[in-house]
């Protein structure tokens, strides 16, 4: 948001009054005055009388376009429930350490037992290749694991899994698993400040 637009804005708001109303997704990272409603997440923190928080993060997945790459990864006829594990990378507030992975890896295959299950995982485009090579050394023997970013495997994984894992470093993959109306859980890592 550039002050050459919000000059703009300001002329239209001023000829026009009323007839325009602005609404901003997200945090614009400038005065909230300049607009008539803001629809941002929680996790934003944004407060104010023009502000609506919204739980997830919005998107542009649709469940007509998960329907439709449900044949994409093979797995349809799987016997066993499937288990769409989705992996975030690190950001700010999650590092990924050798440690962390391994204890979450180890989490989610004690969860999901061979024997009941077969997990898919799908990395993301912040996922390490060095962390996508764990989760096939971890995964492969009894599950799926898809070794590169792919939107057609992700979509894939949405619409056949049973239950769906994500990472809690992205509330947009959080929010995109939450469409299928299918139960999410959230995996929980150290948060980077946390001893």
């Amino acid at each position: 948001y550039s002050s050459a637009a919000s000059d703009v804005y300001k002329r239209q708001k001023k000829r026009l009054g009323k007839e325009i109303f602005t609404i901003h997704i997200q945090n614009p990272k400038v005065s909230l005055n300049h607009f008539d409603l803001i629809i941002s997440p929680e996790h934003d923190n944004m407060k104010g009388d023009n502000v609506i928080s919204t739980t997830g993060a919005i998107h542009y997945l649709t469940k007509k376009e998960i329907k439709e790459n449900s044949n994409y990864l093979g797995l349809e006829k799987e016997k066993k429930k499937l288990v769409a594990f989705i992996i975030g990378g690190p950001n700010k507030y999650y590092a990924y350490s050798e440690k962390i992975i391994h204890q979450t890896f180890n989490k989610v295959k004690t969860l999901f037992t061979p024997d009941k299950y077969r997990i898919i995982v799908i990395p993301s485009y912040r996922t390490p290749a060095k962390v996508i090579k764990k989760a096939y050394d971890t995964f492969n023997f009894n599950h799926h694991v898809v070794k590169e970013v792919d939107k057609r495997a992700y979509l894939s994984a949405l619409s056949i899994s049973d239950h769906i894992v994500v990472t809690c470093d992205s509330t947009s993959m959080i929010s995109e698993a939450a469409i299928t109306g299918k139960p999410v859980y959230i995996l929980s890592l150290i948060h980077i400040s946390e001893p």
